[in-house]
């Protein structure tokens, strides 16, 4: 289902899921955070403060360190190693054991980083980086088929990391016994809000055909409905009318309207006809503004051709302002040709100015060379001061040359004096060196 499970489900665990806007945003300045987990880049913060002392064993120490940072996984190993041969009684030999396990856990030597974890783990069993390395150890397991450190942290209650990699490795080695503790978790009034999030969306990765089921009992539930839209989302990711009858059962028996929307993304994703189909009917008349208002946006993230003339056909029933907003975004959204050509219709349009302004607007965020022309041809023909106005702020917006000029011209030539002002000003928040040169010249 999933061409790279183990990376989406980290990025899972280590953010967050959040149902329709995913967010990453890591600031450690020091760490290579596009290319490693946040909680990698935690432990790495840890690593940094642990390494601030000044004796002259850190030098190697810090060597290290900036392997690490540089990810020079070969000589990373090599240093570490040297440093627990040469300071075995070092205060940060605790540090220097995790981040060598991890060194050579990057070098495919799993075998020794499982060693070394170990034993980190019990030579130095109350150390701040016990922990990291027993979730080393958990995540190594199913790699290197030692099943009996699996299931164990699990029933602690002071390592959410390592209960989600415990979690992790138990569905890899075993998917039915993964399934069956994930929903044990769930109900479990121990288990963190977060972990529940895990555990659902570990059941949505690995649960196969029998998670599919654990997961419409999840979407259907009252108590929580965190767990339930986090299940929609999971069950939106499994192709098929199958899965999108599914939900819209839930979706007619709810009067969540959050968990409505969230199932109105989630089929929004599946190229599902019947997805389709029940998207277009909830746009028409499906209730709430703000259904139909999801609807909408959902039938604009389902693609080609056939959506765009929905929406199309749409705009041209519809007459309550706040949906035919709804709709101006989502036709804007397609960026094709058909999409800019009903924009510039509904701009020379009979529709009030309002409508006909929010047209231009999206018009202009387009920001392609075939948009620019357009706005030219808008404004020449166009009699109305305010609407001419909208052409001028959109023309401003695109890099394009032919814009700028364009605007050179209004601002030189033009017959109004306030179209005329509008389009120096917006030349001033250029910083193109022409129209720099331009309004040098009306200086003379």
């Amino acid at each position: 289902m999933f061409q790279n499970r183990a990376s989406l489900l980290r990025t899972l665990l280590t953010t967050g899921l959040v149902i329709g806007c995913l967010c990453l945003a890591m600031g450690l300045p020091v760490f290579r955070t596009s290319r490693a987990s946040a909680q990698e880049a935690e432990k790495f913060a840890r690593f940094v403060q642990a390494s601030n002392a000044g004796d002259a064993a850190l030098d190697r120490f810090r060597q290290a360190r900036e392997m690490i940072e540089n990810e020079d996984w070969e000589q990373a190993e090599k240093t570490f190693r040297a440093f627990i041969r040469e300071y075995p009684k070092h205060e940060n030999v605790d540090a220097a054991m995790y981040w060598h396990a991890f060194s050579l856990k990057k070098l495919g030597n799993l075998k020794d980083a499982d060693k070394q974890a170990e034993k980190l783990v019990r030579d130095y069993p109350k150390s701040r980086w016990a922990d990291d390395a027993r979730t080393l150890r958990i995540e190594l397991a199913p790699l290197l088929g030692n099943g009996p450190v699996i299931e164990g942290p699990l029933d602690r209650d002071d390592n959410n990391e390592m209960k989600q990699v415990a979690l992790q490795s138990l569905f890899q080695s075993n998917p039915e016994r993964g399934t069956a503790v994930a929903l044990e978790l769930i109900k479990s009034p121990k288990a963190s809000a977060q972990l529940k999030k895990s555990a659902v969306s570990m059941i949505g990765i690995y649960g196969g055909a029998a998670g599919r089921m654990a997961l419409l009992d999840i979407a259907r539930g009252q108590n929580d409905p965190e767990l339930s839209r986090t299940a929609v989302f999971w069950v939106g990711q499994q192709r098929g009318d199958e899965s999108v009858i599914a939900l819209m059962g839930i979706y007619d028996a709810s009067s969540d309207e959050g968990l409505k929307k969230q199932i109105l993304f989630s089929i929004s994703q599946n190229p599902s006809p019947v997805a389709k189909t029940r998207l277009v009917e909830i746009a028409r008349s499906g209730g709430s503004v703000a259904l139909r208002k999801q609807a909408i946006f959902a039938l604009s993230q389902h693609g080609g051709d056939g959506s765009f003339d929905e929406l199309s056909t749409l705009f041209d029933a519809e007459r309550g302002d706040e949906i035919r907003d709804q709709l101006l975004f989502a036709i804007s959204q397609s960026r094709s040709e058909k999409s800019r050509a009903k924009l510039l219709d509904i701009a020379r349009g009979t529709s009030s100015v309002e409508v006909r302004k929010k047209a231009i607007f999206w018009l202009g965020q387009g920001r392609s060379s075939e948009t620019v022309p357009l706005l030219i041809e808008l404004y020449d023909g166009e009699k109305t001061t305010e609407i001419k106005e909208q052409v001028v702020f959109s023309l401003s917006q695109s890099r394009d040359k032919a814009a700028l000029r364009k605007l050179m011209k209004i601002a030189r030539e033009d017959a109004s004096p306030e179209l005329r002002k509008k389009a120096v000003f917006w030349l001033g928040q250029s910083r193109d060196p022409e129209a720099a040169k331009f309004l040098e010249d009306l200086l003379k």
